[in-house]
């Protein structure tokens, strides 16, 4: 079951995650509210973690209305550490103890971008978080899953770019006749 519930909240991080910025907020909210729960609830039920998962999205989901800066910027600092971390982890760099480091670097990164460059950072940032959730359920590993991970931040970004044109906010590039 939770494999289904990371391929579609990637899924839709990839397809319209600048889009729904709450749904990303949201969406990142619950991945860290899960992996948090399993680093520090020591319970053998799986529904507490599902439940604190599902109350950290809410309350992102909630900021990013109310608070839009604030909360994007949170998303963008999440998103751009565990996307470095997991990138690098794909990549076969060994981190080791300094995976907080890294998430921090990242972390820096992510948010610099989505404060700096909203819409962008945006495409960016849902989806690395699209594919990182979606490349995590598979079933393989090495260069095959790396390429993977890749293409679905590509078609991502291209994707929500599209979308971008079709609502005019890009500049359209003149025609010479």
């Amino acid at each position: 079951m939770s494999d289904i519930v990371w391929i579609v909240g990637g899924v839709l991080l990839l397809a319209a995650g600048r889009k729904l910025y709450w749904l990303f907020v949201g969406l990142i909210g619950f991945a860290a509210g899960f992996a948090l729960a399993g680093m520090f609830v020591k319970a053998d039920t799986e529904w507490i973690k599902w439940l604190v998962a599902i109350a950290l999205g809410i309350l992102g989901a909630m900021l990013a209305v109310g608070l839009q800066k604030l909360a994007v910027g949170a998303a963008g600092f999440i998103a751009g550490g565990y996307g470095l971390v997991y990138l690098l982890n794909l990549l076969g760099m060994e981190i080791g103890k300094f995976n907080w480091l890294v998430f921090i670097v990242g972390g820096m990164i992510g948010t610099a971008l989505v404060l700096g460059v909203f819409e962008f950072a945006l495409i960016l940032l849902s989806s690395v978080a699209g594919a990182t959730m979606v490349s995590q359920t598979f079933n393989f590993s090495g260069m095959p899953v790396t390429i993977a991970f890749l293409a679905l931040i590509l078609i991502g970004i291209l994707l929500q770019h599209a979308t971008l044109r079709m609502e005019g906010k890009t500049p359209k590039a003149k025609s010479s006749d």
